[in-house]
This record gives structure tokens, C-alpha cells and sequence, in this order.
């Protein structure tokens, strides 16, 4: 009977005959899709390729032979194709891809249980197929050459060769493998069948036993998408919530739980995949596991961690990832193959993660779009450092908070918090909006105090937080004190001899003036007291320099009343053309020298030029020559 469905498989495979699919992936979703067609029974594996995108699919028969096919183009999964047909004795067959498909086109095929392994590098558009030297356990591809394969016993067995020689079997140091991973180091992984894990960073010619373990089931293990900087590892079992744990290579002395919040429900949470990619918006990794159990409310699905390097565990964002997946959905490779092997698939690039997976228990392919895990939403109002003024009483009534909309998000968190570092929240709220009116938070925002708020998406799931944004809290213009010289938001304001005057709707007896170059005051420039409501300060400032001033009340004790701001005239021409120094610099005087002037051929002081002296010459003469006429009229008058 088998050679029969061999005959028609090769047939298929021979006249290249592709078969459309009942459903295909939609794209774009933020929620499972399905992928089914009507040859694609006794589903046993699947893996995806990056561009050029394919995804293979695996097929097992107990009266036929097993089955590769392939679907390419968008969308994945409308027409599949046979690519190679393998006659297996144990009718279980697994994929692998080499990391560097995209550029090698190599992907394995191995049976599980028996010893058929064959490899393709041209997309799985030829084949060579030989034997292992053992019953394959499970096989990991470190590039186009170079496999491991786990051996029952706990043996491991290296080809660099592309499985035409075998090295000798290597002892990992565990009692039986369930399964096998690599870092892009070359660091190998294994995580054996009862809580147990060891490692090899030689190649795999010596292992090394992770000294705890993390239960006595099947482990699943996957490196951080920082692994080379961090050693950071990921691991848990396939027992109902014993968790999931991390580990750093050369530091740890103790596993860290990271899904208390998930385990702490009860809901029978079992790992049977893990899958890590890099966050462009974090620089981290993501970190998402795959649930066994059928989905069911809280229970299956694919559990997402946005943050799972975060150095306080309960600041780990830990989200059930199960929108669209019908109840009964299963993702359990128990169901095909006798050990837990990895059954999570994941593609990621800038815009977002693919996730995939197989349903064992409907012959179903499920496909995840998550497009907001690598985006964060855009702040708008108010902009960063912006004080924020409040009434004659103090309180601020109504604050507007606005941000851009977020492509696929459907409701945001807002949080404002006490510190920068966002780890003293003092409100929250929800918006299905680009904005949101916070009220009554009069009481947890006191004047003269900085706070912090940021943005993000909640639902349909979480998207990376918003920038953070400060704003200070002090009275405005319309406050208890208003700011007379200089103007609140002055500008050209000279840099020497300033005064400083305000109008207070107080009487106390005492102010403290603080001036400084920034908005919450620290690092003053100055910090004085005075009973005027008035203040001459005699420093010089620096030229087209923003500086912000407050006004306490000191006595009696009342606290900041107002902070304004004022910026400096610009730096003047006579001055800008020269080497100009910041006032503090007190440049030496520089003793006036009398300016001289050239006139004719020579040089000195100011000269009289040469036609002025002929003039005063003529002018001479003609009053000596009136003289002479007026002499001589006076001596002999005329008869």
C-alpha cells in the first residue's frame, strides 16, 4: 500500500501540480488566522522561510509515504505543492532550515524515530537523501553544511558536510534529549526530557550541564536576541505551570521565574515552543511561548513578553496572545511525536513578528500578525518640560493630554508618574481616542513639582511605551503671583542689572527667588531671600540663554507659588564680530588708544590740507588791503 501512495506522490511531485487552499493567511490581523486545504492531512510540521517567502508543510501517512509541500507568493498557503516524498518506517518526518535560508536556500528533512534524512539548497526543488548514523531524535541546522542531530541516550552527532560523514557521537551529559537549538555564536543547546540542560561552546565536542533544573518534564530552550552580549537564555517544560525562567550564562547562580503573573492563574499552562525576536524600537528581544493546552478562555494560545530582560520582574509585560483561535485549537506536538518538540515558527522584521504554528488537533495552520510590538505611539500635548499653570487655588481641574493614533490599536493606557524612570505611578487612565481629559489629580500634583507621563496601546494588544514627557506644576499668570519684570515668556531681556518684580495676591512677609537654567530649578544660579516683593540681581548672564525664575513663600512657610521664564538678547553685532567671551569670562579693559588719522603725504594727528591755507592767504590780504585804503582816505580825505 505504501508503494502505491509512493507512485502517486512522485506523479504529483513529476507534473509539478499545485493544489488551491480553502483558506488562506490574511496579513495585517492582530489575531489568528487559519490556513487549510484538503491534502494537507495528518499535518506533523511546518517551517517558514524567509524572502523568498515560503512555507513548508509536512504531512505524515501509516499506509503511504510522508510529504514535503510547499506554498510561495502572497498570500501564503493559497497553492501548495509536493517537493519530496519520503517512504519513513516510523511515519513521522520534522523541517529544518538553515538560518541563512534566505541567501543558502537549504532546508532538512529528518525522520523522527528513524534514520531518512534528506537536504535540499535549492529550495526544496531537488533532493539528496541518505541515512543517519541513528535513530534521530531531533536535528538542529547551524548553517548550509552543518547539522547536530540528538541520538537516543543522550548522544549527539555533527555533519559539516551536509550529512554525506558523521562525526563520532558526543555524551551531552543529560539521560534522554527532547530537543536541540544554537545561538549565532555557534553556542549549542540542549534541553533534555527531564528538566535538564546542557551546553557545548566547542562545536559540540564537550558539553557542559546547566548545574539547576527547571522540573522533570520536557525543556524547551531559546538564547535572547542579545545572547552574544548578555548570555541570556529562555527555558521551560512542557508540566502544566512550572513556568518560564531565565538564566545568564556566567552569571546566574538561580533560574528567574518571569510569568508568575500567568502561572499564579492556574489555567494548566504548558510550554511546547519558544521563539526570541530582536525589538527594533526596544534594542531587546521578544520573547513569545507557545501553549499546548487547547485553547480554552485564559488557557492556550501563545504568551508574549515585551520586556523579558526587565531587571524587575513584576515590570514584565506578560500578555495571552489568543484573539481568533477557536476553542479546542491545539498547538501539542505530542499529539504526532513521542517528546515535546519545538513547535513555534516565527519571522521577524522592522514592521513586526510572524508567528506560526501547527493545530495537531484540526489540521490547521494558524498564522499571527504582531505589528505593534515593535511601534510605540507619538506624544503630541503637552510638549516636554512645558509648565503646566494651575488655578488661584492650586489646583489643576482639567489636564489635556493628546498623542497620535497608533495603526491597528483600538484603546491606550495613559500613566503619569512621579519619577522618570516610571516606576512611581500616581494615575492612570484608559482612551479609545488620541487623547484623554485627566480631572481631580489636584491632590497628586503639587506645585513646583515635575512629573512624568507616557502612552501606549492596550487593546487589541500592547504596543512599546511612548517616549517620556515631563511637565512642571507651578501658578500661571492668572495665579496667586504674577510675573512682572521680566515678563512671564520675555525675550531680549539684557544680561546684566536685571530685576526681578512680581504682584502676589498673598501677604506674606518673607519670599526666596531662585533663578536657573532649568525648569524644575535645580542647579541654581541663585537661591536668596527677600521681604520686597522685588529683586535686584547684579550677576551678568549669558546672551540668548533661557533661564526660569520661582518665588516661594517662605515666611510663613506656603511653598512655591510661581516659575516663569524669560530668555536673553542675543549676542550684539559690535560684539559678535569680535572674539566674544561669555561674561564670566571678565575680560581684562582694554586702555583707549587716540585715533590717527593720514592726510596728505604724511602721517600723525589731524593736518589743515593746503587749499585752506590759500584762502586764509586771500582773506588776509584783502582785509591788510582795506586797512591801507582806509588809512589813506583817513589822512588825505579827498578835495
Amino acid at each position: 500500500m505504501k508503494s502505491r501512495w509512493f507512485l502517486v506522490s512522485l506523479a504529483l511531485l513529476t507534473l509539478n501540480i499545485f493544489m488551491p487552499s480553502l483558506a488562506q493567511a490574511d496579513t495585517g490581523e492582530l489575531q489568528w488566522t487559519r490556513i487549510t486545504n484538503p491534502e494537507l492531512v495528518n499535518l506533523c510540521d511546518i517551517a517558514v522561510a524567509p524572502e523568498p517567502q515560503s512555507l513548508f508543510a509536512a504531512t505524515y501517512n501509516s499506509s503511504g509515504p510522508e510529504v514535503v509541500w510547499r506554498s510561495a507568493g502572497e498570500p501564503l498557503g493559497k497553492f501548495w505543492g509536493t517537493v519530496l516524498t519520503m517512504d519513513t518506517t516510523s511515519d513521522r518526518i520534522i523541517l529544518r532550515l538553515s538560518p541563512n535560508y534566505s541567501r543558502d536556500y537549504t532546508i532538512y528533512v529528518g525522520e523522527i524515530g528513524g534514520y531518512l534524512i534528506a537536504v535540499s539548497h535549492n529550495r526544496g526543488n531537488s533532493w539528496k537523501e541518505l541515512r543517519a548514523p541513528g535513530r534521530i531524535v531531533d536535528l538542529i541546522v547551524q548553517d548550509k553544511d552543518t547539522i547536530y542531530i540528538a541520538l537516543p541516550g543522550g548522544l549527539i552527532q555533527k555533519s559539516t558536510d551536509s550529512i554525506w560523514t558523521w562525526q563520532e557521537p558526543v555524551d551531552s551529559g543529560l539521560s534522554e534529549i527532547n530537543m536541540l537549538t544554537v545561538a549565532k555564536d555557534g553556542t549549542l543547546f540542549v534541553g533534555g526530557r527531564n528538566g535538564e540542560m546542557a551546553y557545548s561552546q566547542d562545536g559540540g565536542n564537550t558539553f557542559s550541564k546547566i548545574p539547576e533544573d527547571i522540573g522533570k518534564s520536557d525543556v524547551q530552550i531559546v538564547v535572547d536576541a542579545n545572547y552574544s552580549k548578555n548570555g541570556v537564555i529562555y527555558a521551560a517544560t512542557n508540566l502544566p505551570d512550572e513556568g518560564i525562567w531565565r538564566w545568564s550564562l556566567g552569571t546566574s547562580t538561580a533560574w528567574q521565574q518571569i510569568d508568575e503573573a500567568i502561572t499564579a492563574q492556574n489555567s494548566g499552562q504548558c510550554i511546547a515552543g519558544l521563539a526570541v525576536a530582536l525589538n527594533q524600537v526596544s534594542g531587546e528581544g521578544t520573547l513569545y511561548a507557545l501553549r499546548s493546552e487547547p485553547v480554552n478562555g485564559n488557557k492556550g494560545g501563545v504568551v508574549r513578553f515585551l520586556n523579558p530582560l526587565s531587571s524587575n520582574l513584576s515590570q514584565i509585560e506578560v500578555e495571552l496572545l489568543n484573539s481568533g483561535l477557536p476553542t479546542s485549537t491545539s498547538f501539542d506536538p505530542e499529539t504526532v511525536f513521542p517528546n515535546t518538540l519545538p513547535y513555534l515558527q516565527l519571522l521577524g522584521d522592522s514592521e513586526g513578528n510572524e508567528l506560526w504554528a501547527v493545530d495537531t488537533a484540526n489540521d490547521a495552520i494558524y498564522q499571527f500578525q504582531d505589528a505593534l510590538c515593535m511601534v510605540a505611539p507619538t506624544l503630541v500635548t503637552p510638549g516636554d518640560g512645558i509648565i503646566i499653570s494651575s488655578d488661584c487655588a492650586g489646583c489643576i481641574h482639567q489636564l489635556g493630554l493628546s498623542w497620535l493614533e497608533l495603526p491597528g490599536a483600538t484603546m491606550y493606557e495613559v500613566a503619569i508618574y512621579r519619577d522618570s524612570t516610571c516606576t512611581e505611578m500616581i494615575w492612570s487612565g484608559n482612551s479609545d481616542t488620541t487623547g484623554i481629559v485627566v480631572s481631580d489629580i489636584s491632590s497628586q500634583l503639587a506645585i513646583g513639582n515635575t512629573y512624568y507621563w507616557r502612552v501606549r496601546s492596550v487593546s487589541p494588544i500592547k504596543s512599546q511605551w511612548s517616549e517620556v514627557r515631563g511637565f512642571a506644576v507651578g501658578f500661571g499668570a492668572a495665579g496667586i503671583c504674577q510675573a512682572v519684570v521680566p515678563g512671564n515668556g520675555a525675550a531680549d531681556v539684557s544680561i546684566s542689572n536685571i530685576s526681578f518684580v512680581w504682584k502676589p495676591e498673598l501677604s506674606p512677609t518673607e519670599y526666596e527667588i531662585t533663578l536657573s537654567k532649568n525648569a524644575d530649578l535645580s542647579n541654581p544660579i541663585i537661591t536668596t531671600k527677600t521681604s520686597l516683593s522685588a529683586y535686584q540681581y547684579a550677576g551678568t548672564l549669558d546672551y540668548s540663554t533661557t533661564y526660569f525664575w520661582g518665588v516661594t513663600i517662605t515666611r510663613p512657610v506656603s511653598g512655591l507659588l510661581s516659575v516663569f521664564t524669560f530668555s536673553t538678547r542675543a549676542v550684539p553685532d559690535v560684539i559678535a564680530g569680535e572674539a566674544w567671551q561669555s561674561p564670566s569670562a571678565q575680560a581684562k579693559p582694554v586702555p583707549h588708544v587716540p585715533r590717527q588719522i593720514r592726510g596728505g603725504s604724511g602721517e600723525g594727528f589731524l593736518s589743515t590740507p593746503n587749499w585752506a591755507w590759500l584762502i586764509i592767504s586771500i582773506c588776509l590780504a584783502l582785509i591788510a588791503a582795506t586797512l591801507i585804503l582806509l588809512f589813506r582816505l583817513r589822512h588825505n580825505p579827498p578835495q
